[in-house]
Order: structure tokens, then C-alpha cells, then sequence
């Protein structure tokens, strides 16, 4: 291949690499004018550089602990009821070099008036069945085998899991489909494992503020 033609391609893959990342970054920008924009419509604040304290407060929290690389921003924030509410993008990595992953969330958090031990819900997977038939610990409830099926439960305490997870926790988790939840401390989280579209952040405060209001007492 002549010489001139290899330049040639090196310089068009490049800038295409260029024309990518400016994209990217107007994405971007686009994004937090819209949110900042929102925040001011539902009388929420607005931080674009995100939740400077989140490590201190959320810190506990298993789903804050993933990763490397962690960084939240868009940050609109309420107190609703007394309970402080917070709805971010969330940015964490796993891995290295080749095998590097990014990996982005819509996130809401609401600080809670009682401590709780840690317990998780997710979407269950296939390798969760697997999992479970080897004997890892996935908590089941015997009245719900259509919550226990869909769901992987997991808490060090299991007669709290029992009691936190009862009938109307399980209909709202069934209702509300591909949720993670997390509580523990004197906080609940809640995301869709994905980046969000600007005008879906209100349902997710909305259905954060559901599992709030389900909670047993």
C-alpha cells in the first residue's frame, strides 16, 4: 500500500476519533443545560459538578464501592418530608487497559429518618440460578415465588430482609420491573442500571419516594 495512502487513513480514522469526542462533550453540555433547566421547573437545585460529599454519605452503600474512576454530576436535589433527595448521573470502571469498562446510571438517593442494616435487590440473571443451586446466598420468600424468581435478594440479616421485603415492598418491586435497590444506614438508593433520559428523572424521584413511603415501619 503507497505511503500516502496510509497517511490518509491514519488522518481520517483520527479525525474521526476527534469528531467523536467533540460530539461526546456537546452531548454533554446539552445534557446538563437540559437538566439544569429541569431543576429549575420542578424547584429542585441544581449542581452540574455533582455530590462533592456522596463518598462520605454514601459511602457504605455496595453500589458506591464498585470500581475505579467514580464520579457523579447533574445533581438536582429536594428535601421532600424532611428526606434529602438526589438525582445524578453516576460513572464508575471496572477493569484495565483492553479489558476497561465504563460503566453510567441514572441514580437517586434519598437519606432516610431510621438506620437500617444493608440489603440489595436486583433483576435476577441466569448466573444468579446458578448461583443459588450451588448454594450462594440468595434469600427466597416463599409467599412471592413470582418476586422470588424475578428478584435476587441479598442482606447479612435475613429475618430483616424478611420483614422488609414484605407484600407491598414486593407488588411495588413487581410493578416497577428492571429496579435495583439498595438500602442500609440511614439511606435507599435506586436505579434502572442505565443513563436516563433527561425528562425520565422524575419518575425516578417518584418511584424512590414510592419504596420510601412502602417501607415497613
Amino acid at each position: 500500500m503507497e505511503p500516502v495512502i496510509i497517511i490518509g487513513i491514519f488522518v481520517a480514522f483520527f479525525g474521526l476519533v476527534i469528531f467523536g469526542i467533540v460530539m461526546s462533550i456537546r452531548a454533554e453540555r446539552k445534557r446538563t443545560e437540559a437538566l439544569s433547566a429541569l431543576a429549575g421547573s420542578l424547584g429542585f437545585e441544581f449542581n452540574a459538578e455533582g455530590f462533592a460529599q456522596g463518598a462520605a454519605t454514601f459511602g457504605h452503600l455496595e453500589f458506591f464501592n464498585r470500581g475505579h474512576s467514580r464520579r457523579s454530576k447533574n445533581m438536582l436535589s429536594v428535601n421532600k418530608d424532611g428526606n434529602m433527595v438526589r438525582l445524578f448521573d453516576y460513572r464508575y470502571t471496572t477493569g484495565s487497559g483492553k479489558n476497561q469498562s465504563t460503566h453510567v446510571s441514572s441514580v437517586c438517593t434519598v437519606e432516610i429518618q431510621r438506620e437500617l442494616p444493608g440489603i440489595t435487590a436486583r433483576p435476577e440473571h441466569f448466573f444468579d440460578k446458578i448461583a443459588a443451586a450451588i448454594g450462594w446466598d440468595d434469600i427466597d420468600f416463599e409467599e412471592s415465588p413470582e418476586f422470588s424468581k424475578k428478584f435476587c435478594v441479598k442482606s447479612a440479616d435475613k429475618e430483616f430482609a424478611r420483614k422488609f421485603f414484605n407484600k407491598p415492598m414486593m407488588d411495588l418491586l413487581l410493578r416497577t420491573g428492571n429496579v435495583y435497590l439498595e438500602a442500609g444506614g440511614k439511606a435507599l438508593l435506586i436505579h434502572f442500571g442505565k443513563k436516563l433520559k433527561v425528562e425520565d428523572f422524575p419518575k425516578l424521584c417518584a418511584t424512590a419516594l414510592e419504596f420510601v413511603a412502602a417501607m415497613p415501619q
